[in-house]
């Protein structure tokens, strides 16, 4: 019959095996990034912003939000 303790080994032979092999994993990994893009990253985004589909969804939202917030505050002024 199996004790307490042997099957508490088991458990700590497995973290600690696992803890291993993703210490051997983490410095088998590539670690070399790009360098970020500073200068482009507003001109993107206008670019983005300015395309119709975008614009078109922004104004929908924009209006959505808009409707809603008067619609609560007649809903929370109203005299009932």
């Amino acid at each position: 019959m199996l004790d307490s303790t042997s099957l508490y080994s088991c458990l700590f032979y497995l973290y600690f095996g696992l803890r291993a092999a993703t210490a051997v994993i983490n410095l088998k990994l590539d670690l070399s990034f790009k360098p970020p893009a500073k200068k482009r990253l507003l001109k993107q985004a206008t670019k983005v912003l300015l395309k119709p589909q975008v614009l078109i969804t922004l104004s929908d939202v924009f209006i959505y939000i808009n409707v809603k917030t008067i619609y609560f505050f007649v809903d929370l002024f109203s005299l009932k």
